[in-house]
C-alpha cells in the first residue's frame, strides 16, 4: 500500500506540474490571441457604378453614408471607392447642387474623402464640347470639391465641362489625377 500511495503523489504532483506549466502558456496565447482581433474597425465601401448605380447616387451614398439609389452606403470618415463599369454622360443640372454657392454642376457636390477608379472611362457633360456660356440648363461643369474633402481620380477622363468656375472641375479642396485627363472643357465669363 505505501508503493502505491507514493506513485499516486508521483503522478498528481507530475500532472500539477504540467498543469502549472502549461496555465501561463495558454493565458499568455488567450491575451496575444485577443490583441491580434480587429476593435471593430470600418473599412471604406467600395461603390460600383452599373446599371442599378448611377455615378451621382454613388457620390451621394459616400458623402452621406447613407444608401442612395442602388449605390450601397459609403463608410463614416473612411475614403470610399467608386469604380465605374461604364462611361458616364450627364445631361442636366444635378439638383442636389446649391446654385447659389456652386453654380451649375453635373454631379453632386464631394464633399467626402473620395477615389474614383475610371478603368479607362468617361466622364462627360453630354456629346460635344460646344459650350455657348450663357445656357444655365446645358452648360455646366462636372465636378465641384469642397474645401474638407479630397477627390481622386484614377484612370478617367473627364470632358466637356462648360462654367464660369471651373470647367471640368472646380476645386476648393484636395484633388489628385493620376492618369487621368481634363480635356475639351471651358471656362465661361
Amino acid at each position: 500500500m505505501k508503493h502505491h500511495r507514493q506513485l499516486w503523489k508521483t503522478t498528481k504532483e507530475h500532472g500539477k506540474r504540467r498543469q502549472n506549466s502549461g496555465k501561463p502558456l495558454l493565458i499568455a496565447s488567450l491575451l496575444v490571441g485577443l490583441l491580434a482581433l480587429p476593435l471593430g474597425t470600418a473599412q471604406a465601401t467600395t461603390i460600383t457604378v452599373d446599371g442599378n448605380c448611377t455615378l451621382p447616387n454613388a457620390i451621394i451614398a459616400a458623402n452621406t453614408n447613407t444608401i442612395s439609389g442602388g449605390c450601397p452606403a459609403g463608410e463614416g470618415n473612411e475614403t470610399d471607392t467608386i469604380v465605374l463599369n461604364e462611361d458616364v454622360t450627364l445631361t442636366f443640372i444635378d439638383d442636389t447642387v446649391d446654385i447659389a454657392n456652386y453654380g451649375p454642376n453635373g454631379l453632386p457636390v464631394v464633399t467626402s474623402d473620395i477615389i474614383i477608379e475610371g478603368n479607362g472611362h468617361i466622364i462627360q457633360r453630354g456629346t460635344s464640347p460646344l459650350c455657348p456660356g450663357y445656357d444655365l440648363l446645358s452648360d455646366f461643369r462636372i465636378f465641384v470639391v469642397t474645401s474638407d474633402a479630397d477627390l481622386t481620380l484614377q484612370d478617367t477622363t473627364v470632358r466637356y465641362g462648360c462654367s464660369a468656375f471651373g470647367g471640368g472641375i472646380n476645386n476648393g479642396g484636395a484633388l489628385t489625377l493620376i492618369d487621368t485627363t481634363i480635356t475639351d472643357s471651358t471656362v465661361v465669363f
